[in-house]
């Protein structure tokens, strides 16, 4: 994952959504849709990419359902120093619909890391504000 996010092998993002995939029970992509945690806009520039949408986009195009991008990149401090307590506070209420999307009923919504549960936890709330019904969550590794 590191070498992937901060040193710009980006060819791995393909082997890590096939990895994914053997995970995923079919009735998880039946009419679903793949959406990606958004990078926040600092963790963009530092990258040079969204680590989060290149994920989803592979994933979504090797399970053969369509991507949306439903979530509003979030105004968040860098997780990697914070514990859980200020995991949860740096996530809350951050995540929004982008405004004027429709949000799809059935979404596999998908991060490279789990640590503590709170971002996708932060996105899974604002997407069921904005409509969501079933929200299946994907990641590549759980520390």
């Amino acid at each position: 994952v590191r070498a992937w996010k901060d040193a710009g092998e980006r060819r791995l993002a393909s082997e890590m959504a096939r990895l994914m995939l053997f995970q995923v029970p079919p009735a998880w992509l039946a009419g679903a849709v793949a959406a990606p945690i958004p990078a926040s806009a600092a963790a963009r520039r530092r990258r040079g990419f969204d680590h989060g949408r290149e994920l989803a986009c592979a994933v979504a195009g090797m399970a053969g359902i369509p991507l949306v991008e439903a979530l509003a990149r979030p105004r968040t401090f860098d997780q990697r120093a914070l514990g859980r307590r200020g995991r949860i506070h740096n996530l809350q209420g951050r995540f929004q619909a982008l405004p004027g999307a429709t949000v799809p009923a059935r979404i596999l919504l998908i991060d490279d890391v789990c640590t503590t549960g709170s971002t996708m936890n932060a996105a899974c709330d604002a997407l069921r504000a904005a409509g969501a019904v079933e929200l299946h969550c994907l990641v590549f590794a759980r520390v």
